[in-house]
């Protein structure tokens, strides 16, 4: 198992990972709705997405981040995925975003790799807790998030603008 960052030179690989994830587990991330929008975008918007993530956007750089958790053999092989990025509202919380394992490598501990790499990051920049919001119709995504110290914020919203459904918010206090 390796784990990295995703750099700017990643903008197909995002598409494929995203759009898979999007197929595998739409509630998630928004509703059958994503999931269209989403594969018709141009692939300049996956280049463009990873240039910044990559960090060579300014005002992207060092505010965000997304790691991919690729099998032995690196490459094009990504097990997981997840992102961080910095709250421009409230000093001191980074939010946690967009994970996603692959069916075929769940319960092997790759979700646990992605929020400790998030922690860190976190830590490293002066956050003091790190927010996540799961939809609630992913009680599983909820109990992990718990189970990895997460507390429920008592916040919801809706996961869309369209949907009825809705997604509640966890934080994680970091030490420093």
């Amino acid at each position: 198992m390796q784990i990295r960052m995703v750099n700017a030179a990643d903008g197909m690989l995002l598409k494929r990972m995203r759009l898979r994830a999007l197929d595998d587990a739409p509630y998630a991330f928004g509703g059958e709705e994503t999931l269209v929008q989403e594969r018709a975008l141009p692939d300049e918007h996956w280049h463009t997405l990873a240039r910044e993530l990559g960090g060579e956007v300014k005002a992207w750089r060092d505010r965000c981040a997304t790691w991919f958790i690729l099998g032995d053999g690196g490459g094009d092989d990504v097990q997981a995925q997840g992102s961080s990025f910095l709250c421009d509202r409230v000093a001191g919380r980074a939010y946690f975003s967009a994970a996603w394992v692959d069916p075929r490598y769940r319960r092997r501990g790759l979700g646990r790799h992605l929020v400790r790499e998030a922690l860190a990051w976190a830590a490293a920049r002066g956050c003091d807790h790190l927010k996540l919001w799961v939809d609630d119709t992913n009680p599983g995504a909820a109990s992990f998030y718990r189970a990895m110290g997460f507390i429920p914020t008592g916040e919801v919203r809706p996961v869309s603008a369209t949907s009825s459904d809705r997604e509640s918010s966890f934080e994680l206090r970091l030490s420093r």
